[in-house]
């Protein structure tokens, strides 16, 4: 509920964060903006602010390590299985969803590494919802497409955009994209 008053009262440029809910890269990156709306403060004398533009770029190397892990975990899906089909079908829709983010936030390399690929990921998702929710379930033909056919590519080049920034992909242990840093 908080969020969605400080979304609507700051015209999406605020958000209601619990102080331990976040880790130091996190914390790095809101530093600059942070208010203490209730509560004790939190001592963050040591976390060293990231400037505007280094967060800007951890940003979107968190968005892209999110869709190179999330695609490697769909294209691990088998989608004979109703259990393992239901989640390939949650994760490509959070999956999009990130892929908008990179549209809107990083409009540039969106445009040169997934533009061809997945031109209107909003769209994407959107026709994905319908055909989980109108179809048979039986055989998702759009699923099944994106899976084999999209997500392959989205992931070689979130992995090549990391590389470029200097960014290691997400390894097999890897489960929050905040270890590996080069």
């Amino acid at each position: 509920y908080l969020n969605a008053e400080l979304y609507g009262e700051f015209d999406g440029k605020a958000s209601a964060y619990d102080s331990e809910e976040h880790d130091d890269r996190w914390r790095r990156r809101i530093k600059a903006d942070l208010v203490c709306v209730w509560g004790e403060p939190v001592d963050w004398f040591g976390t060293v602010p990231m400037g505007r533009e280094e967060a800007e770029r951890d940003r979107l190397a968190f968005q892209l390590e999110y869709i190179y892990h999330t695609a490697e975990a769909v294209m691990r899906r088998d989608l004979s299985s109703e259990v393992e089909r239901l989640s390939a079908e949650y994760l490509t829709l959070a999956l999009c969803n990130t892929l908008r983010n990179v549209g809107r936030h990083s409009p540039g390399v969106y445009a040169a590494r997934f533009g061809d690929v997945v031109p209107d990921p909003a769209e994407n998702q959107s026709e994905l919802e319908d055909e989980a929710y109108w179809s048979s379930r039986d055989d998702p033909p759009l699923l099944r497409r994106f899976i084999t056919e999209a997500l392959p590519t989205i992931r070689d080049r979130a992995g090549e955009q990391l590389d470029s920034m200097g960014y290691e992909r997400p390894g097999e242990g890897w489960t929050t994209g905040l270890e590996g840093r080069s």
